[in-house]
């Protein structure tokens, strides 16, 4: 191995090194390479540098490195950057990582990247992050991601974020995400989400989540749930929901429910109807609900009818009323019943 001692080189006898020189370079040699002068290596000779060599530049040498001269490095030699010289990589140095050379990062290596390197990087870049990397990035990390690079994101990446890392997301970042995204999130994510995001969660978002997803909601997070969001619900994804949930819904969220989705609910979790939100179902909606469900609902629930949404109920719907429901009906609504 060929010993220089760079402090003794000038800048241009740094330029002239050629690829052989370089290859031969000791790491002791690699070691007393300044500041100055590791911008004077060129990229050929970099092309030629270990990964023993990389782990030798010194603290001082690396902030010196260029897009260029980084892109210009093997992957294998990628992997001789440590712990403590990624932190002092440049926002520049790491512009010039290409996905085969991140591909290869350690997860010790991803997770001692800046906040502020996590956030100049691409979609690309962080598409290209190994799936036990990002499985480490730490909430800080999380946090730095713009909404242009979690578009980047994979659904094998998506999937194994932790429930404290998805909770890391920046709002405006976490509404940045694809349907196809969300719906990669897993069971555990979901239900660790927060009210902030889950109040991002639009239409198209919402019909890609299964129903196991879906069930993974608590009550307070499926009282989060918006009214443009709801729209987006399946027939199917409403017959999953349980009686506590479909409780937890927001009265304007039922309001706006259609009569399709609220046939869709389930005897079993219709029964979690609230008298408030009885009332807030409109005369659209009631026209679904099935004889099964008429079946079920009690007298407190029938007599939250507002006057106009029970008139609005067939004769084969009031025909199904249980005896209790109709023992309890009021005489404002016994009043709108009609000879049919």
């Amino acid at each position: 191995m060929a010993n220089l001692n760079f402090l003794s080189l000038s800048t241009t006898t740094v330029s002239q090194l050629d690829s052989t020189v370089i290859s031969g370079l000791s790491t002791t040699s690699v070691a007393t390479i300044s500041s100055e002068l590791i911008s004077y290596l060129s990229t050929s000779g970099l092309a030629v540098f270990s990964s023993a060599q990389v782990a030798a530049l010194s603290s001082s040498a690396i902030p010196g490195l260029a897009s260029s001269q980084v892109a210009a490095l093997k992957t294998s030699a990628v992997l001789g950057f440590t712990t403590s010289q990624i932190p002092l990589l440049s926002t520049d140095a790491v512009a010039g990582l290409t996905t085969g050379q991140i591909r290869v990062l350690g997860l010790g290596q991803v997770r001692a990247l800046s906040a502020g390197v996590v956030g100049s990087l691409t979609s690309d870049q962080v598409g290209a992050i190994s799936t036990v990397s990002i499985a480490g990035l730490t909430t800080s990390q999380v946090v730095a991601l713009t909404t242009d690079s979690v578009a980047g994101l994979t659904s094998s990446q998506i999937g194994v974020l932790s429930s404290t890392q998805v909770r890391a997301f920046e709002t405006d970042d976490f509404a940045a995400l694809s349907s196809s995204q969300i719906g990669r999130l897993s069971v555990s994510a979901v239900a660790g989400l927060t009210t902030t995001l889950v109040a991002v969660i639009d239409s198209t978002d919402i019909a890609a989540l299964t129903s196991t997803q879906l069930a993974a909601l608590g009550t307070t997070l499926v009282g989060a749930i918006t009214t443009d969001a709801v729209a987006g619900l399946t027939t199917g994804q409403v017959r999953a929901l349980t009686a506590v949930q479909v409780g937890a819904l927001s009265t304007g969220v039922v309001g706006s429910l259609t009569s399709d989705q609220v046939g869709a609910i389930s005897t079993g979790s219709i029964a979690g109807l609230t008298t408030r939100q009885v009332v807030a179902l409109t005369t659209d909606s009631v026209a679904g609900l099935t004889s099964g469900q008429i079946g079920v609902l009690s007298s407190t629930q029938v007599r939250a009818f507002e006057t106009d949404d029970f008139a609005a109920l067939t004769s084969a719907q009031i025909g199904k009323l249980s005896a209790s429901a109709v023992g309890g009906l009021t005489t404002t609504l016994v009043a709108v019943i009609d000879s049919t």
